[in-house]
């Protein structure tokens, strides 16, 4: 199943902003239903849109945890695929998720689309003020 999030521009040219989810089969497992969701094209916006934070444990090893949907901000200050030094977190263009319910995994696919579309709304609306040109006289 694909997801498509995309946003237009009230100017007369479009916007090219958009993002496509690839949503993997769900598939239920001992603890819940499992689903991995990829992007696998963006424009204007890079793929690794999924924001994880790397916790430290007990031993020297460490925990990725999803967070959230990257914001504009994120985009620009967290690094792909690992943390950098210093930092805890970093992108990925895929996330994998278990939930308890099936009607929990839908509503929060839904809100999980709702902030991607958000996302591409931001960067729709930069770009529109990246072209545009301001005459001061």
């Amino acid at each position: 199943m694909a997801m498509s999030s995309s946003s237009s521009s009230s100017s007369s040219e479009p916007v090219g902003c958009h993002a496509t989810l690839h949503v993997s089969a769900v598939t239920r497992n001992a603890d819940g239903y499992l689903i991995s969701i990829t992007v696998t094209e963006a424009e204007c916006l890079p793929v690794e849109l999924f924001v994880f934070q790397r916790r430290p444990l007990e031993g020297g090893v460490s925990r990725d945890e999803f967070r959230h949907v990257a914001s504009l901000a994120d985009i620009e200050e967290y690094t792909v695929a690992a943390p950098r030094p210093g930092a805890v977190c970093y992108r990925l263009a895929k996330v994998d998720l278990v939930f308890r319910s099936i009607s929990l995994l839908f509503y929060s696919l839904r809100e999980l689309k709702r902030d991607v579309c958000l996302l591409v709304e931001s960067a729709s609306a930069n770009l529109v003020l990246a072209e545009s040109t301001v005459e001061i006289t």
